[in-house]
């Protein structure tokens, strides 16, 4: 009997990592390839949900997956050894050899990693004939790397060569609803997205910045306010609101490509509006993501934007995601002119990428804040109060700014005017 022991916390994905990895027909690493006779999902009662989302995806390769659970006491060192040594003297009465026991203890509180590796070793030092192995996923190297000798595996290449997740299978494990999917190709052309992008960028560059930026914010706002309100409305009604029309028109003055970017007389209003309030930026952001594995990257197998899903019955959306075979890469994107509201976006993404990709996930916000400060501008104009520098002093404070990924309207505008700069950001990423 060979037995894989998995610690289930609030992110089931290294477990689902290793058991995936385990089961791959085209692993040849033999000193850690033991394929499982059973599997053993230690969870506590918060984490009972994944450990059942994670029992369906490991049935697909064996039958025999069991639950232990912890209850409410996984901080209680001697509840969790003596549930343990409870568990292990059972299956040794019952299948009478235990050949192997193989623990990650990546997930679960840091008690129960203590506890259960402490109590496991010392079981099989009583049980000289079981082999005993300690893992960990890496997230830096993306591999199992064994405890005993350091050795890393797969022995050649890594882990997302091996393992491709899908956006639906990374929500389904994390017993998330959802309810679009996202979309995986662009809306408009991407030549004529650039020349829209273009368009806007001047506006955003120059001294009507400000007061643009409060246009597009307002009529945002009022979209939803008004779909929160009255929602029996379609959302085509909504829009011929007065208020509503009067800021939209003035927008398409400001940016006549708008237009000439919807030139299909049938193409709803609502559209127009999702895209000039931030869906082009998402769309820049995916077609340099696009550019990046045709030509660099191929590796990156999944790439969509305005993904919607349900979890603990409310609704998040996310922007944009690339999946590198189970790393996620989550982009933010914001067109707020103001400081403030960039930070919550991006608090927002970090705890997003969190719960969804553990240590493994990154962090892109992409906003159209200014980089730098301007030496020739007074200290409390628009680009100095409100710009990169700023950001990542703010996120410093509490810890996040190695972890979120900026960029901001430099790159933007390097990537509309042919010099890739967006592109190769996104690679020196990657």
């Amino acid at each position: 009997m060979h037995i894989l022991i998995l610690l289930i916390g609030g992110n089931p994905l290294p477990n689902f990592v290793i058991t995936k990895y385990l089961f791959e027909e085209r692993n040849i690493d033999d000193n850690i390839k033991i394929k499982p006779d059973l599997i053993l999902l230690i969870h506590t009662t918060e984490t009972e949900r994944f450990a059942r989302k994670l029992k369906k995806a490991a049935e697909q390769h064996t039958e025999k997956v069991e639950f232990l659970t912890l209850e409410d006491s996984g901080r209680e060192p001697l509840y969790i050894r003596n549930k343990i040594i409870e568990k292990l003297e059972k299956i040794k009465r019952d299948t009478l050899n235990v050949r192997s026991l193989h623990l990650n203890y990546i997930g679960g509180t840091k008690t129960m990693a203590v506890q259960i590796t402490r109590t496991v070793e010392n079981w099989v030092t009583e049980n000289p004939g079981t082999k005993f192995i300690l893992s960990d996923v890496n997230p830096k190297n993306h591999k199992i790397v064994i405890s005993q000798n350091g050795v890393g595996y797969p022995l050649t290449g890594d882990l997302r060569d091996l393992l491709k997740l899908t956006t639906h299978q990374l929500f389904q494990l994390h017993d998330m609803k959802i309810y679009n999917e996202g979309l995986d190709t662009l809306s408009v052309d991407k030549d004529d997205l650039l020349s829209f992008c273009s368009n806007l960028l001047e506006i955003y560059k120059g001294s009507e910045r400000k007061n643009f930026g409060k246009k597009v914010t307002r009529i945002g706002i009022m979209y939803n306010q008004i779909k929160r309100d009255n929602d029996k409305e379609t959302e085509e009604e909504i829009l011929k609101t007065d208020n509503i029309l009067r800021l939209k028109n003035q927008i398409e003055q400001k940016i006549p490509t708008l237009n000439n970017l919807f030139s299909k007389a049938e193409t709803p209003n609502t559209q127009k509006i999702k895209f000039v309030t931030g869906g082009w930026l998402e769309e820049l952001v995916q077609n340099s993501l696009f550019k990046l594995q045709t030509q660099v990257w191929p590796e990156i197998h999944e790439i969509r934007r305005s993904i919607k899903a349900e979890y603990e019955g409310r609704t998040t959306e996310i922007d944009v995601i690339a999946i590198q075979g189970y790393q996620l890469y989550l982009f933010s994107c914001t067109t707020a002119n103001r400081i403030s509201i960039v930070k919550q976006k991006a608090f927002e993404a970090l705890y997003r990428a969190e719960q969804l990709g553990g240590e493994h996930a990154k962090v892109i916000l992409v906003s159209t804040l200014f980089n730098n400060y301007n030496s020739n501008e007074e200290m409390d104009s628009e680009q100095n109060i409100h710009n990169l520098q700023e950001l990542k002093k703010d996120l410093s404070q509490f810890d996040a700014a190695r972890n979120c990924i900026r960029i901001g309207i430099d790159e933007l505008e390097g990537e509309i005017m042919g010099k890739n700069t967006l592109t190769e950001k996104f690679k020196s990423i990657f």
